[in-house]
């Protein structure tokens, strides 16, 4: 599933995330949510300028208790996060310096009451910076149907 189809329903969500302590909050009234035949739930929301992504499209695309892949991006950028419990996914970039840059991201767990009424994912990961601990991170995602 990839995009939003014509069955999807209207939803608010709302994302907590905190990392190293801090918390911060979004609340998004006008969400999209679509199920597939497989139980994964996409949950899909325009960016604002207010988070520095206008006119880019956001998706959480949840599989259980097992995987979530949030996407950013439409016209402009593109970014996948892809959280998998247990399984540590990496990626390289070249800094300012032209050095190389290894980060890692690892779910330590899912847990997910997600269905055709909405739910709750919420997951717990760590992001590494060639290979050290940079951050410890705990993001959930409220979803209420409309």
């Amino acid at each position: 599933m990839k995009k939003i189809n014509k069955n999807a329903k209207n939803v608010s969500i709302e994302i907590k995330s905190v990392r190293d302590g801090y918390e911060t909050s979004l609340f998004v009234s006008d969400a999209k949510m679509a199920i597939s035949d497989k139980d994964e739930y996409l949950i899909e929301f325009d960016g604002t300028e207010m988070i520095g992504i206008d006119g880019e499209r956001i998706s959480f695309l949840v599989d259980g208790q097992k995987k979530v892949v949030m996407t950013t991006g439409n016209k402009v950028i593109f970014s996948q996060l892809i959280l998998e419990k247990g399984v540590r996914h990496h990626s390289q970039y070249m800094d300012e310096f032209d050095e190389p840059v290894i980060v890692g991201v690892l779910a330590n767990n899912i847990k997910s009451n997600m269905n055709s009424s909405g739910g709750k994912v919420e997951i717990r990961y760590t992001i590494e910076l060639n290979h050290s601990m940079a951050s410890d991170n705990l993001m959930s995602v409220n979803v209420i149907t409309q």
